[in-house]
């Protein structure tokens, strides 16, 4: 089964040179365990609030991707990313003023000169805590960017604009379930896993939204999303979490 994690699974992340957070360490050696047993490297693509990697993502054994993935299930293209933009103006969805500022290596670097490690991340924690959201407004964006992509030609690196179309279009960030379906394919966006323990799960052409049951250690069926005609393979599983 391969894993999907479409950002901001912890809330900040923020590697300086030499340190990383001391949080989410039994989660990241669950996902580097997964990697040796299964040889399956867990796509990591980063959020507005864990883009400041330093390698140790890659080093617990995911594909790290800072702005989207393009992947191929059955006959199907998805295209996965966060929701808070894409830095590429071809894609023409730019980030939140603010999201290109913390982004931003410049920034990074005046952040980490003047704030040690634990202060730096405390910092952005009661930032995180306190500031308004805008999910309503986000989701709407989304739904009307999402569907001007559907069907679009895009190559797999993206700076052609030239490929194969678009299928399914999947993001996080909203932080809840939402999908619709059109005449060009799939939207999804997916709910944050720590409500409730909320994935997405594709199997045979069909996506699912499913919790996973900690004490039977299993997942069960909560709503079923919207499917669309692709090729049966018996062994096409995937899980996706925001």
């Amino acid at each position: 089964m391969q894993i999907h994690v479409l950002g901001d699974l912890f809330d900040y992340w923020m590697e300086y040179p030499g340190w990383t957070p001391d949080l989410g360490s039994d989660v990241l050696r669950a996902f580097s365990d997964y990697h040796k047993a299964t040889g399956l490297k867990p796509t990591y693509i980063t959020g507005n609030h864990d883009n400041w990697t330093r390698g140790h993502f890659a080093n617990q054994g995911f594909d790290v991707q800072p702005e989207y993935k393009i992947l191929s299930l059955d006959s199907l293209r998805v295209f996965m990313h966060h929701g808070d933009g894409l830095a590429n103006p071809q894609f023409h969805y730019p980030r939140p003023l603010f999201h290109r500022i913390i982004r931003h290596p410049l920034f990074v670097r005046l952040y980490q000169f003047l704030l040690p490690p634990r202060y730096g991340l405390e910092l952005m924690k009661w930032f995180s805590a306190r500031k308004g959201k805008r999910l309503q407004m986000v989701s709407q964006e989304l739904n009307s960017w999402s569907e001007s992509l559907l069907q679009a030609h895009i190559s797999a690196d993206g700076r052609a604009m030239e490929g194969d179309s678009i299928d399914v279009v999947m993001n996080g960030h909203v932080h809840r379930a939402v999908r619709k379906k059109t005449d060009n394919g799939l939207m999804l966006q997916l709910p944050a896993f720590f409500h409730q323990y909320h994935l997405l799960l594709y199997t045979n052409g069909t996506f699912t939204f499913v919790t996973w049951n900690n004490e039977r250690r299993s997942l069960s069926t909560t709503e079923p999303a919207k499917s669309i005609p692709s090729v049966r393979r018996a062994d096409a599983r995937k899980v996706v979490s925001s």
